[in-house]
């Protein structure tokens, strides 16, 4: 059963994901919350935090924020010296952050922001605007009904 609003996926043995081969749609939200919440947020409207592969999805990321603030983005440092992206890919190049960083200067496992010049780590519990990434912002009883949808897939995963 599916309506306009949000379609009801149906998996038999497994899920596919392929890549996009278009660019990502990255939006900018003026709103202050932790990375976590910003994640939180970026789920429920589009897909995620905004991931980068490539230098042109930089360069993208980049001009979507361009003079607006400081906004976090999918990447977490995971300890163990690895940086990992919020929808667990690692692919990572060290062109895109600012000079001196990533510095660890704010303590361990930080998450990462974008700003004017590149990246730049800090402790993910601080508040910053967020770049969520994926298509047009869902409305609001959509939100509703795939925020209990994923709540069930991942109690079921747990």
């Amino acid at each position: 059963k599916s309506d306009s609003c949000c379609p009801v996926l149906h998996l038999t043995g497994g899920l596919k994901l392929s890549a996009p081969l278009a660019s990502p749609e990255y939006h900018y939200y003026n709103q202050t919350l932790s990375w976590s919440d910003a994640r939180s947020f970026c789920l429920v409207k589009h897909s995620d935090l905004a991931t980068v592969t490539s230098m042109e999805e930089a360069q993208l990321l980049a001009k979507t924020a361009a003079g607006r603030g400081d906004a976090w983005i999918g990447l977490r440092f995971i300890g163990t010296a690895r940086w990992l992206w919020s929808d667990g890919s690692g692919a990572l190049s060290s062109s895109y952050w600012d000079k001196s960083e990533p510095n660890f200067l704010d303590g361990p496992n930080p998450c990462a922001e974008t700003k004017e010049g590149g990246w730049n780590d800090l402790p993910c519990s601080e508040g910053r605007a967020l770049v969520c990434q994926g298509g047009e912002s869902k409305p609001f009883l959509c939100d509703l009904r795939f925020k209990k949808f994923h709540l069930q897939i991942v109690n079921r995963l747990l």
